[in-house]
């Protein structure tokens, strides 16, 4: 009789074949045996799934527990995710960027952790990978304690970076009728980590950094053309629509106003780029305009120091990025919200 899987890997590939190889390789060689490995091949136009297969070859114990499924056409990581979660049978999913790779104990670290906690959500750290090297990127922040209750009010409100891939989650949460999806190709990962975060009873955590997250320079999130800037503006407040909906149903909205006011600010300074021009600016204004009061006087979760003030009104007058780069080039307490992307 067939071990029951444990854990499920679920990864997303679209035209990465320089990089998928050492992603499977990093996969096959995990050392907890009952695991499977989903991989979504977006409809590539590169030799990816070629290079999945031959690389497989090489582990034959992995062989039977690799599956490629392969779309007919370009549906963007929201569906690929989802419909990896939907085939898997693993008792958790880790979901996997196929141009990233993971430690070859993740699986059996993370897996360990849950049973040992009872958890339906399991969080680790990670690297950074970028031509200059790896750097180590912890996910909790260093204020937080590291028990179920504090991970959960951190993850609600936004304090912890909402990254699905440095999670473990229960499949029975991804699956669950409760459960909301992205509708648009950017911030797909907040709906998931918030909705899961919230149907989630229990948290753990481990400080091991087992993801390798691999920065890509040309990736949508650093093309910062006008048509990129704007496209990915509007991805934001289409999902940010499916997580205010979803805390209103559950009555979650005064809780977790924290992390509302933080995804309502992420969307909002995605036009920050386009600021030389008096048109982006008003769009900015208008976007969540109730957002515009808490930058300039704060509210009870906020203080507005007379800096910030100063740079709301910087980008009011189009000064960015330049003035707001001065004003901000100290770190201040509390940290504001609306320096997300600042820095892009």
């Amino acid at each position: 009789m067939q071990n029951p899987v444990k854990v499920s890997f679920v990864v997303a590939m679209y035209n990465v074949a320089a990089y998928i190889e050492e992603c499977v390789c990093s996969l096959c060689k995990q050392t907890l045996d009952d695991i499977e490995i989903i991989v979504v091949d977006d409809c590539s136009t590169d030799n990816g799934a070629e290079v999945v297969m031959r690389t497989v070859e090489e582990y034959p114990k992995r062989k039977e527990q690799l599956k490629l499924i392969r779309h007919k056409q370009n549906t963007g990581v929201k569906e690929v995710r989802k419909d990896g979660i939907y085939q898997a049978k693993g008792e958790y999913v880790i979901l996997i960027d196929g141009d990233d790779y993971v430690d070859v104990k993740m699986a059996e670290l993370m897996y360990a952790k849950a049973k040992e906690s009872d958890a339906d959500i399991v969080l680790c750290n990670n690297w950074s990978c970028t031509s200059e090297g790896n750097l180590f990127c912890p996910t909790l922040p260093e204020d937080i304690s590291f028990d179920s209750d504090s991970i959960r009010e951190a993850s609600l409100n936004m304090e912890v970076c909402p990254t699905v891939w440095c999670r473990m989650i229960k499949r029975g949460l991804l699956v669950d009728d409760r459960m909301v999806w992205p509708v648009a190709a950017m911030a797909e990962d907040v709906v998931i980590v918030l909705a899961a975060s919230y149907l989630a009873k229990r948290y753990a955590y481990t400080s091991e950094p087992l993801y390798y997250y691999r920065q890509q320079p040309g990736s949508i999130t650093n093309n910062q053309s006008k048509d990129n800037i704007l496209r990915r503006f509007s991805g934001f407040v289409k999902n940010n629509e499916v997580v205010l909906s979803f805390f209103a149903e559950n009555g979650a909205q005064e809780k977790y106003l924290r992390g509302i006011i933080e995804i309502k600010m992420r969307a909002k300074n995605e036009l920050l780029p386009l600021f030389p021009s008096c048109k982006y600016r008003k769009m900015w204004m208008k976007t969540y305009p109730e957002m515009n009061r808490v930058m300039l006087l704060g509210n009870s979760i906020y203080k507005s120091t007379f800096r910030e003030k100063l740079w709301f009104f910087a980008q009011v007058l189009g000064l960015y990025p330049r003035f707001s780069r001065i004003l901000l080039s100290k770190r201040l307490k509390p940290e504001p919200i609306w320096r997300w992307n600042a820095y892009r």
